[in-house]
């Protein structure tokens, strides 16, 4: 009997921690919100990685500077295929909105000092 509470216990607190651990919602990982594009961050660990995300109305672009320098971007269409690889080589780059149709996008920053690259999500309304 005593196993099968030490077992129980264990198993309530596992899940307890696992919805404890759930990243919010998709709606407090947005970065950019306009009426043109939304950008968001696929981990809240990502938002020391960009310092300025914004959409610039004047030259219809994403515009973003980051803390470390960026090698390169991927930029990947709703089915997950590679459409673009732009090397960048600076920590502020600009991507120009005609790149883009309608439709939900994934940009992949390779970044300097990561094993692993960063995604951010994109939809262009």
């Amino acid at each position: 009997m005593k196993k099968v509470l030490l077992v129980a216990a264990f198993f309530v607190s596992m899940v307890i921690s696992s919805y404890a651990s759930i990243i919010p919602t998709t709606g407090s990982l947005l970065i950019v919100n306009t009426a043109e594009v939304e950008v968001s961050l696929t981990d809240i660990i990502q938002k020391d990685l960009f310092q300025i995300a914004q959409y610039s109305d004047e030259s219809n672009s994403l515009d973003f500077v980051t803390a470390e320098e960026i090698k390169s971007i991927q930029i990947f269409d709703a089915n997950g295929e590679l459409q673009y690889m732009l090397p960048v080589l600076s920590r502020k780059v600009r991507i120009s909105k005609k790149m883009f149709n309608k439709g939900d996008y994934k940009l992949g920053f390779v970044l300097n000092g990561h094993k692993t690259i960063e995604y951010t999500g994109v939809k262009v309304k």
